[in-house]
């Protein structure tokens, strides 16, 4: 065995043997994954929960916007979605390709977890949960903007500032970040002025 091969085998047999590196990615793989699992119900759940009534009409601008993606696209409603959310002006192209490749390191990590438990070539990357956080907060910010806050009449004559608008997922995320990175705990609801 050259010391090329022999040094990594070292590095992965320290990286499975080390309690506290093993519980950091598994901690950090499964909040990740959370995360994710929270961005698809941002992306997808309300606005499907919304256009309930109006189904049809909806089914037809989603079968609309599939079509004009790339075949690879065509059965992820996260991309999908996504997109309708960039019809909105909620999203912006660079945040498109920010759901694409978020969702194909989710498919990597969910997929090849032995990996990045077990090879010292993988690491789990907590940069995600951020770009998950940023993108979960354009599109709840802007569904209780655009959809939400308008239909309310709590909030006639009321000016929201985006800034004062946290939904639950938004905190739930940052929480989350707040444990990966071993932060003291983020304000919470009670501090926020609009929780949804």
């Amino acid at each position: 065995m050259d010391d090329s091969k022999h040094q990594k085998a070292k590095n992965d047999i320290e990286k499975i043997t080390t309690p506290d590196t093993l519980k950091r990615n598994l901690i950090n793989a499964s909040l990740i994954l959370t995360a994710f699992e929270l961005m698809k119900t941002s992306i997808i759940d309300q606005v499907r929960d919304f256009f309930t009534s109006g189904e049809d009409e909806h089914r037809r601008e989603i079968d609309k916007i599939r079509k004009e993606l790339p075949k690879e696209f065509h059965n992820h409603p996260l991309i999908v979605y996504a997109h309708w959310f960039r019809e909105q002006e909620a999203l912006n192209k660079a945040d498109i390709d920010n759901v694409v490749r978020i969702w194909q390191y989710r498919n990597k990590l969910a997929h090849e977890l032995i990996a990045f438990l077990v090879d010292s070539d993988f690491e789990v990357d907590v940069k995600y949960l951020y770009e998950i956080r940023d993108l979960v907060g354009k599109v709840d910010v802007w569904w209780l903007r655009e959809v939400e806050i308008p239909v309310n009449p709590d909030f006639d004559q009321v000016e929201v500032k985006d800034s004062d608008i946290q939904s639950g997922r938004m905190i739930i995320i940052n929480h989350l970040l707040s444990v990966a990175l071993d932060l003291p705990p983020v304000a919470g609801p009670k501090d926020s002025n609009l929780v949804h």
